[in-house]
């Protein structure tokens, strides 16, 4: 061997034996693409969704509390509706400002604090969307506005009385406005953090060891599967589990519902199932399920099949979903298994193929 050569050789080894301590960074890699695809295509695009729906139901509110009658009602109920189902389905990638800058709890805190939003109305601070939106995350967000378009018990002739003939009434519908306002605002901020054009999470996401989150592909990599993991897990435990009381014995929990007064749990959780979904299939550049593939095409079809599985048991539910809980329903039993099946299979088929890192959940809030 040449002396040149033998250099060569003496750095080859260098090289290898560094590489083999330090996380070297990489290039645009498939798990990178799978990175960029989650954050560009599906997350961002529901925020993006959220920011307009929101401010729709804003101007439904705003309609509604000019002129109430249960036709306004309806619209302002289906517009809250319309805002809710991209969030939900956002929550399967809950990094950055979501988490960082609180939108989570600012937007979706819950329980709600029903008897502080009523002493809010009955008292005599002026209402205006500076005062609520300085309140705690419990007495704004989708459950303050959701408390104030919905009632479960006498239906929206009982709303339309509290905010026409009822006591406060002004003062309910200047709640109403002002939580409907704070909510849209929330909605377009953190659409604007997401965009490329405004805080360029979108794009920084996916700066490795740079200006986004992750450290390594592998961290990207944990994350998103884990975010997976946890929203299958909210949804089979928090959402049905604890309801259903399966930590007391068997005996229905119904304070536990979320989204009680909308009967909107159903929805909800579809929509969760089908955020899993999208951040999973991806688009033309792969979720997660093509790097899955690529090592098991039996896993990547049994978490299809099982996300499928999961919709349809839930879907079967029978409405309102309150009643179905306390009448210990089988199909709200059905949908307990299938979404558990699916968590299983997300915590350990998919984290194995992939080599991730299953991490702690201290994310079990709404």
């Amino acid at each position: 061997m040449t002396p040149f050569g033998a250099a060569v050789a003496a750095i080859a080894v260098v090289v290898a034996i560094v590489a083999a301590c330090v996380d070297i960074p990489m290039g645009d890699g498939p798990r990178k693409r799978m990175l960029r695809d989650v954050a560009e295509n599906v997350i961002a695009p529901q925020h993006e969704e959220l920011a307009e729906r929101a401010a729709e139901m804003r101007g439904a509110v705003d309609a509604l509390i000019a002129a109430p009658d249960e036709a306004r009602l309806e619209v302002a109920q289906a517009a809250w509706r319309a805002a809710r189902e991209p969030w939900q389905a956002s929550m399967v990638f809950r990094v950055g400002p979501v988490m960082e800058d609180l939108f989570d709890s600012r937007m979706d805190q819950w329980p709600v604090d029903r008897a502080r939003i009523e002493t809010e109305i009955a008292g005599t601070a002026e209402l205006t969307t500076a005062y609520v939106g300085g309140l705690g995350a419990n007495k704004k967000g989708f459950h303050a506005v959701e408390e104030l378009l919905f009632d479960a018990e006498g239906g929206d002739a009982a709303v339309i009385d509290a905010l026409t003939t009822g006591a406060n009434a002004d003062r309910r519908r200047a709640y109403l406005a002002a939580a409907a306002t704070v909510l849209a605002t929330d909605a377009a901020a953190l659409d604007a953090a997401w965009r490329a054009d405004g805080g360029a999470f979108v794009v920084n996401v996916a700066d490795i060891g740079g200006a986004g989150p992750f450290a390594t592909v592998k961290d990207a990599t944990d994350a998103v599967v884990n975010e997976m993991v946890f929203l299958s897990e909210y949804v089979a435990d928090a959402r049905l589990g604890k309801p259903m009381g399966k930590q007391n014995g068997g005996v229905p929990q119904l304070d536990l519902v979320v989204s009680a007064p909308s009967d909107a749990s159903i929805d909800d959780m579809l929509a969760n199932l089908r955020g899993i979904e999208a951040a999973f299939d991806g688009t033309d550049a792969g979720g997660l399920g093509a790097l899955v593939e690529r090592t098991s095409p039996t896993t990547a079809r049994r978490v299809r099949t099982e996300l499928a599985a999961a919709q349809a048991a839930v879907a079967a539910i029978p409405r309102p979903f309150a009643a179905s809980v306390a009448a210990q329903a089988p199909e709200v039993d059905a949908a307990w298994e299938a979404t558990r099946a699916l968590r299983l299979t997300l915590a350990t088929e998919v984290i194995s193929v992939l080599g991730a890192t299953l991490s702690f959940n201290d994310n079990d809030g709404d």
